[in-house]
């Protein structure tokens, strides 16, 4: 009974820190875009683009540090966890961009609710892959 209430604890930690986390690089991204693309001629999908890779590099060392707690920066355990990282990201700035070209250029949809949309879908999957794939905890014993 112990031991699942410190498996509780340990998720709900987790899951707090995630969130944390997430509204961090949400807030980043946001903020980013915005200023790139109101400050700027730069084409919204661009935009898109720069600030995700810029959120995205704060996000793998945040999410490493504080989340999941894989402090080893040993290239044998970073690297796997950069490349995993990346490659999972790539994947989901392509599907931000295909939601914010639906939105925006299909659409015709104010392009900050778009993104706000396309946004919470992408946490939704960048979480369970980060946790499941990318930072999954080797089982002891």
């Amino acid at each position: 009974m112990e031991i699942l209430m410190d498996q509780n604890k340990r998720s709900l930690r987790e899951l707090l820190a995630y969130a944390i986390v997430g509204a961090t690089v949400t807030i980043l991204n946001f903020v980013l875009y915005y200023l790139l693309t109101r400050c700027t001629s730069l084409h919204y999908e661009l935009a898109n683009v720069a600030a995700f890779i810029i959120a995205n590099i704060y996000a793998f060392f945040a999410n490493k540090l504080f989340v999941f707690r894989s402090p080893s920066l040993a290239p044998h355990t970073l690297l796997p966890e950069a490349l995993g990282f990346a490659a999972e990201r790539a994947l989901a700035c392509v599907l931000d961009l295909l939601i914010m070209f639906a939105g925006v250029s299909l659409l015709s949809l104010p392009d900050m609710p778009v993104k706000a949309i396309s946004s919470l879908i992408v946490i939704i999957l960048n979480y369970v892959i980060s946790k499941y794939v990318i930072f999954k905890r080797k089982k002891e014993g």
